[in-house]
């Protein structure tokens, strides 16, 4: 790994590491989370980076009236798909951090206030 002497990181470890985040970037193109709501109504999809990539609503959606509940049930719907791509973005990530040291941060399409 790192050499105390010289400060460097030898070739061979700078190659597998590369290696290692060329296969997290590719993995990541195929992460999708998905999640549907509790009544069957509501089918949203995340990306791998945590956008949403697909909402599906069933036409029986619209016959409520409650736009505050339809609201509530849709984010609640993408924030559960967007748990599922996280869990396993973090599963390819776990392959390249030292066991059990997953970064904290804030979850993937976290939108911090400015």
């Amino acid at each position: 790994m790192y050499t105390e002497i010289s400060g460097e990181l030898p070739a061979e470890f700078l190659r597998q590491l590369a290696a290692q985040i060329r296969k997290i970037r590719d993995g990541l193109a195929e992460i999708e989370g998905t999640a549907e709501s509790p009544d069957g109504l509501i089918l949203a999809t995340v990306s791998g980076c945590g956008e949403l990539i697909g909402l599906d609503l069933n036409p029986r959606i619209y016959r409520t009236t409650d736009s505050q509940a339809l609201e509530t049930a849709i984010l609640d719907t993408v924030d559960a798909a967007r748990r599922s791509a996280e869990a396993e973005v973090a599963g390819l990530a776990a392959e390249l951090l030292p066991h059990g040291e997953l970064a904290a941060g804030p979850p993937i399409g976290h939108r911090v206030p400015v």
